[in-house]
């Protein structure tokens, strides 16, 4: 678990934990170098938390990594100081790797949820795969790190677990670097949640995401150069959803001949050209709206199909 200044929602992050129905586990609570007297907020929590705080700030990938090398257990789980877990995540995911000893990483839906309650899970929005799936991977991240379990040993065999350099995209360059060395499973049941909240969406944040995105695809075509010819379909659909951030991202600074020109570089299919139209017609700012309207829908049909099942 990993925090910055995280005294808001960390407690309730480290209970969810204490409330697991499998009761073999440690956290270790990796400090960013925070000053908003975290270890006082802790102090009360016994030996299972260990409380480690660096010297200076890092990224958030190298915050992961120095954490990760202080664990001790033969399975891995990752929690945000914002985020949960339900009560029998780890006692349902060690139960799935005990029981397969070819797959290396589980992975569950994940609920996302705000102050008013849950607003919808991460399976409503994408569809998961197990087995060998790291050209699923490429093409869309569908694992909400919350609800992975990994074997140490695993980890072991992975160079740049973490890329130090990324402070938002690491998490997926990982689940990618994963499947390439292991099968992976998953199941259907919510084991964690993932809050919402005003400094995990920022448009900052998202801008970072589509440039790390880029590096982080470089570097693993570079690491394993023969997904080149296996999985030339998806990177270049990868490389295609790129040029289309930087797209929409130039447009955002209002560089619209800029954001043209990465959209004619990317798949010109539905999507692509509905946003290209709308460069040409409407305000980034109404493409907003626009974008946030399709967002509520969504939360709103995901809050029906709950309703009536």
């Amino acid at each position: 678990m990993n925090c910055h200044n995280c005294s808001e929602f960390v407690l309730d992050a480290i209970d969810s934990v204490y409330k697991q129905t499998f009761s073999n586990w440690e956290i270790i609570l990796w400090d960013n170098c925070s000053d908003d007297n975290l270890s006082n907020l802790i102090s009360n929590y016994d030996e299972r938390l260990r409380y480690l705080k660096s010297k200076t700030f890092t990224t958030l990938g190298r915050a992961r990594e120095l954490a990760l090398r202080k664990t001790r257990g033969r399975f891995i789980a990752f929690l945000d100081s914002d985020d949960l877990f339900i009560e029998t995540k780890l006692e349902s995911q060690v139960n799935l790797l005990n029981s397969d000893e070819t797959v290396g990483m589980v992975f569950s839906d994940c609920m996302f949820f705000d102050e008013n309650g849950d607003k919808y899970s991460n399976f409503s929005l994408v569809t998961p795969y197990s087995g060998e799936i790291t050209n699923k991977l490429i093409n869309k991240d569908f694992i909400a790190t919350s609800s992975i379990l990994i074997r140490k040993s695993l980890l072991d065999e992975i160079n740049f677990k973490f890329n130090e350099k990324f402070s938002v995209i690491m998490d997926y360059d990982l689940h990618i670097r994963a499947s390439i060395k292991t099968k992976v499973a998953f199941t259907r049941e919510i084991l964690s949640k993932w809050r919402i909240h005003n400094n995990n969406g920022s448009k900052d944040l998202h801008f970072v995401l589509y440039h790390e995105a880029e590096e982080m695809l470089n570097k693993i075509i570079a690491d394993y150069p023969f997904l080149k010819k296996e999985c030339s379909q998806e990177i270049k659909y990868r490389i295609a959803l790129n040029n289309l951030n930087f797209g929409i991202e130039s447009w955002s600074k209002g560089d619209k001949i800029l954001a043209k020109k990465y959209l004619r570089k990317s798949n010109f299919n539905l999507k692509t050209l509905l946003i290209y139209l709308m460069i040409s017609t409407i305000n980034y700012s109404v493409f907003l709206k626009i974008k946030m309207f399709a967002f509520f829908t969504r939360s709103f049909i995901f809050k029906l199909k709950t309703l009536f099942k």
